[in-house]
Order: structure tokens, then C-alpha cells, then sequence
């Protein structure tokens, strides 16, 4: 049994242990079988730019309606201290089984904490905040919430419970993606992106990188993606020290890109066929290496998305992403201003990128930018 069959059968048959014990009560007392069971757990995309991700859950509350006037219903309470990048290449944490009313849930919310557990980070030392990072040099860095905590992350997704049988559900939570790295500001947010799957239908997609000399390369970022016009990834992980990776995926067409400083990215076209495994390897060349400088003029406390595309090597007509940074733009309180400009560096191997940013509100657009080079984007023009 390979690693992600064996993965979704241990979750499985948790979630079906909880579910007989229930059902033996309900079978005893004569009642009519209604509920179902509903598996919740995590996993994360993968980012190489921290030593440590950590989040505090709370809970997790599901909801059959369609707005904020609809009953949530907590179906998991870890109260627990996750580190993000613990949970890459398959990796699962379980966060609660629950039963559930038989029906079409609409809605799911996760509450984030505001203590972390009584535990040691991966530095030896307790928690200092509920969500954090550790940078490569050991430094903590508080995550603030945009949002706040009170309201939680709403996550729109339908999925039905049925009477007798278990759903199971995966929190693909992207740490690169959801951690808005400081500027001068100094400022750490977390913005949640989150994708839910459901590992029972699910595909996925694992292999070897190696390097022209057969030997693994470790660190790799290998990625699911979808480009319609504009590229989305659907997930992604990290190599582990053998060069090896995995990522589930849902049925349906993909290019599986595999990249990392100084080589050249590599991809191939997958279609993911429902419980199916897929095997791909890729074979990275060595090539050179620059920085993109990118000079970011926009309204004070915005949030940027900075996107590095290539023309896809695997797809004519598409484009592939090898890097994103989210930046937080500078706020200052006691002296404020209309607008700010600040640099962001994105080190990235030789080529030719196009370079799409954006505030929520406009895109910018640059074609045709080599590495070792500079990028000015102005959000205050029109």
C-alpha cells in the first residue's frame, strides 16, 4: 500500500470506528439511523522561506445555510498548536470526527486561537504567540489577523452527509501562500488560503527530482496547477532529503510543475483520474541565477500579490508560476500618507518572467522581464 492509500486508510478507519460505536447506541435503543459522519483534517502546501509555520485552531463549525443567518455547528475543538510545515508530502493531522444530521452542508468556518498550547516549538523553546513564524535565523515573528479571531475563516464548500456512511474532508492550508511577509513596517500577517478536498474521491500524484547526476535534490517546490487564463495552484509541497514528494489532487487536468533556485523549472501534464495514484519524476537542469527587484508604489497598509510566471514548457499557449510573494505595504499611524513605495526582491533562475501584481482592486501587468533586472509598479496611476 503506498504512502497516500495508506495515509487515507488510516483516516478512514478512524472516522468508521467513531461512526460504529455511535451507530451500535442509536441500533440499541431502536432508532431510526440519521446522522452520518464527517472526518476533518489538515494538511499544508509547502514554503521554503520559513523554518516554521504555526497556527492555533480553536475549532471548526459547519453550517447548512446559505449566509451568516444559518446554525453553525462545531464538528472539531482541537484547541491545539499545528506547525504548518510539518504537515507536507501527505502528511494529514487529524482535527475531529463528529456526526452530523444527514443533508447538504454549505459552509464550513475555522476559529483561530488566541493562546497557543503548552508546548515546545521547534526551537526547544514554548510558544511565544498562537500563530507565528521562525525565520532562518531563529527569529519569531507574530502573525496578526486582518480579520481578527472573532469571526473566523469562512470557507464556501458544499459537501453532503449521508445517514450510515462517512465524508471525509482535508484542510489544505497554504502557508507560503497565507503568511503576508513585512516590509519596513515590520508588520507579519496571515491571511488563510485554504483549499478543501475531499480524500475520498481523490487522486494523487508522487516521484523522485533528481539532479543530471541522478542524485535527489531536497527542497524542490513541485506544485499542482490549473491555468485559465490566469494560473491558479491547486497544491504543492516540498521534497523531502530523498528527493521524494506528494500531493493530492481532485480529478482533472493539471500541470505538475517541479522547480527550484538555480534549475530550470520542469512539468509535465497529468490527468488525474478519481482514486487513482500518478507517478512523475523530473530530472532538473542547472541553470544561472538573479533577482527581480520590484518597486512597489500603492496606498499605505494595502497588501500586494506578486506573481512570477514562465510560458509553460509542458502546455503550448499556457503560462506556469515559480514564485509569489504577498507583501504588506508600510502603515504608519503617527504620521500618515496617501501613499508609499517600497522594493521586493524575488531571487529567481535566469529566464524571462512575466510579472503580474496586484492590490485586490487593479492588476499590473509586466511582459517580458529577465532576471537581474527591476520592475516598477504603480498602483497610483490610473
Amino acid at each position: 500500500m503506498n504512502r497516500s492509500k495508506r495515509y487515507r486508510f488510516i483516516l478512514l478507519i478512524m472516522a468508521l470506528l467513531l461512526f460504529s460505536a455511535c451507530n451500535s447506541s442509536s441500533s440499541s435503543s431502536g432508532s431510526t439511523e440519521t446522522t452520518g459522519t464527517l472526518y476533518i483534517g489538515i494538511t499544508d502546501a509547502a514554503s521554503e522561506d520559513y523554518q516554521a509555520v504555526y497556527v492555533t485552531i480553536s475549532e471548526v463549525q459547519v453550517n447548512k445555510g446559505n449566509d451568516e443567518d444559518g446554525t453553525w455547528e462545531v464538528v472539531a475543538s482541537p484547541n491545539a498548536t499545528y506547525n504548518l510545515l510539518e504537515l507536507v508530502n501527505g502528511m494529514i493531522e487529524t482535527l475531529g470526527v463528529a456526526n452530523l444530521e444527514s443533508g447538504l452542508y454549505t459552509q464550513m468556518r475555522l476559529i483561530l486561537g488566541t493562546e497557543a498550547e503548552d508546548e515546545l516549538n521547534i526551537l526547544g523553546q514554548p510558544h511565544p504567540y498562537a500563530n507565528y513564524i521562525i525565520d532562518p535565523g531563529n527569529e519569531s515573528h507574530e502573525l496578526k489577523i486582518p480579520s481578527g479571531y472573532n469571526t473566523g475563516i469562512k470557507l464556501v464548500h458544499e459537501f453532503t452527509i449521508v445517514a450510515g456512511r462517512t465524508a471525509e474532508l482535508v484542510l489544505d492550508f497554504d502557508a507560503h501562500k497565507s503568511v503576508v511577509r513585512a516590509g519596513s513596517s515590520g508588520k507579519w500577517l496571515l491571511k488563510p488560503t485554504i483549499k478543501i478536498i475531499g480524500t475520498v474521491e481523490n487522486a494523487s500524484v508522487s516521484g523522485i527530482v533528481q539532479d543530471e547526476e541522478g542524485a535527489p535534490i531536497e527542497g524542490v517546490i513541485v506544485s499542482s496547477q490549473i491555468y485559465d487564463g490566469i494560473v491558479s495552484i491547486q497544491g504543492s509541497t516540498l521534497t523531502d532529503e530523498n528527493g521524494g514528494y506528494l500531493i493530492y489532487l481532485e480529478p482533472g487536468s493539471y500541470s505538475i510543475v517541479a522547480y527550484a533556485d538555480g534549475y530550470a523549472p520542469q512539468c509535465a501534464r497529468l490527468e488525474a483520474q478519481y482514486n487513482q495514484d500518478h507517478l512523475q519524476d523530473f530530472t532538473l537542469i542547472a541553470t544561472t541565477t538573479g533577482t527581480i527587484t520590484n518597486t512597489v508604489t500603492a496606498a499605505e497598509g494595502s497588501i500586494i500579490s506578486i506573481q512570477f510566471l514562465q510560458t509553460s514548457p509542458c502546455e503550448a499557449g499556457e503560462m506556469i508560476e515559480i514564485e509569489t510573494l504577498n507583501v504588506a505595504m508600510p502603515d504608519d499611524a503617527e504620521d500618515p500618507v496617501d501613499t508609499v513605495t517600497e522594493d521586493f526582491a524575488a531571487d529567481l533562475s535566469g529566464g524571462t518572467y512575466t510579472v503580474v501584481a496586484s492590490d485586490g482592486i487593479t492588476t499590473l501587468t509586466r511582459e517580458n522581464v529577465l532576471s537581474d533586472t527591476s520592475v516598477t509598479l504603480d498602483f497610483t496611476t490610473p
